[in-house]
């Protein structure tokens, strides 16, 4: 953790851990696969303009995944070689940012399809999309079994380029039979496809999780990368291959003690009175709420590093400040770093900590960071800090 003496709440971003996990990520895959970083909602909530600006300086990622149209544009305003896919349908009053920002964008529908062709032919220009197909999510795509009929439209329409098909899985991180059965589906329904040269299109389906389960047998040349890169596995993941992995945490997130006192015992602590003091305690009031994504269901069961000791807050998350008991450190002063996310000397709390008492998922907790979390990336190759206010 860098000491930052202006900053009541922030989160380091480590560019340096970014790199070594995109490393070791190159590591598990065979020399011909191509991987792509996934960079939606804001890469995840730590930033896609600085993500991006280190990202597209390494050698293993070859493309960059999106959510929507608007996060597109904004990653094509820092990477002006390297493909861009939208993973969402984008809405029809977005299809000329598509041709703008020479975005790759999923198709999912033959009315889709031919919407975006009319658009084609109206600017001229030849469109590169994927075919999505749903082998079981239930959510984006053509479903498996009708997968050949939009290959086959495609094929007929002289302004959309297929460039790529993909695939996403359920449950990859801990139902294995259910990814092998998607994994078939999808290679059952590609190989279909008559005439299709599938070595010189984009053949996608693995995300993170489907790394432990990756299958080189030629047909897939690429994968999206999201969660793994950041140096993060989550709890339920049953994947002993990427637990193993030597990962960095590419996040943390601190603020720092407002105030301390004394209160004696029988005082009820924060809104609700949903805490009593069992004994005259030195409590602290951290400068961070939910307001900063500390989320309220850690009401009376969150852990925080104070000098490198684990202090419990007490008491009612409210939205700018959370009570902490400071009865293991009788030294703790006013300014003082509280880790919520991260190392402090010996101690360390997860990410997956963190969000396992927040009742909620990695993905979701650093995602949820409020706008007025400063943003400090770490890059020993530029400067040893670099602060960025987050207002997005």
């Amino acid at each position: 953790m860098k000491t930052c003496h202006f900053h009541r709440c922030w989160a380091e971003i480590d560019l340096d851990a970014l790199s070594h996990n995109w490393e070791l990520i190159s590591q598990l895959l065979p020399p011909h696969v191509k991987p792509m970083a996934v960079v939606k909602a804001n890469a995840y909530g730590l930033g896609a303009v600085p993500i991006v600006e280190k990202l597209k300086t390494l050698p293993q990622v070859h493309g960059f995944c999106v959510a929507n149209v608007e996060e597109g544009s904004e990653v094509r305003s820092v990477e002006t070689e390297k493909p861009i896919l939208v993973l969402g349908s984008p809405f029809e009053h977005e299809y000329p940012a598509l041709f703008e920002n020479d975005l790759t964008t999923i198709v999912s529908s033959a009315d889709e399809v031919r919407l975006l062709a009319e658009y084609a032919q109206r600017y001229e220009k030849i469109l590169k999309v994927h075919i999505k197909v749903d082998t079981g999510l239930g959510r984006m795509g053509v479903w498996y079994e009708r997968a050949k009929d939009l290959y086959l439209l495609i094929q007929k329409i002289h302004f959309l380029q297929l460039t790529g098909i993909g695939t996403h899985f359920a449950a990859s991180g801990n139902n294995p039979d259910f990814t092998r059965l998607q994994r078939l589906r999808f290679i059952d329904t590609i190989t279909s496809f008559p005439h299709a040269n599938l070595q010189k299109l984009c053949i996608h389906c693995d995300n993170s999780a489907g790394l432990a389960s990756f299958e080189n047998n030629g047909i897939f040349n690429s994968s999206r990368i999201g969660l793994l890169q950041y140096g993060i596995i989550p709890t339920d993941w049953n994947l002993p291959s990427l637990n193993a992995l030597p990962l960095k945490p590419v996040f943390s997130l601190h603020t720092r003690l407002s105030l301390i006192k004394e209160l004696p015992a029988g005082e009820s602590i924060s809104y609700g009175r949903l805490y009593f003091l069992k004994k005259p305690t030195r409590i602290g009031i951290m400068a961070a709420g939910y307001a900063d994504g500390i989320a309220l269901p850690m009401t009376n069961k969150g852990i925080v590093l104070i000098q490198g000791h684990r202090c419990p807050t007490i008491g009612r998350i409210a939205m700018d400040q959370v009570v902490i008991d400071l009865s293991e450190v009788p030294s703790a002063r006013v300014g003082d770093p509280v880790t919520l996310v991260g190392k402090q000397n010996d101690s360390e709390i997860t990410l997956q900590e963190f969000s396992q008492n927040a009742n909620s998922i990695p993905w979701q907790c650093i995602c949820s960071l409020g706008r007025r979390v400063t943003h400090l990336y770490l890059d020993q190759k530029k400067e040893s800090l670099i602060g960025r206010k987050m207002l997005v």
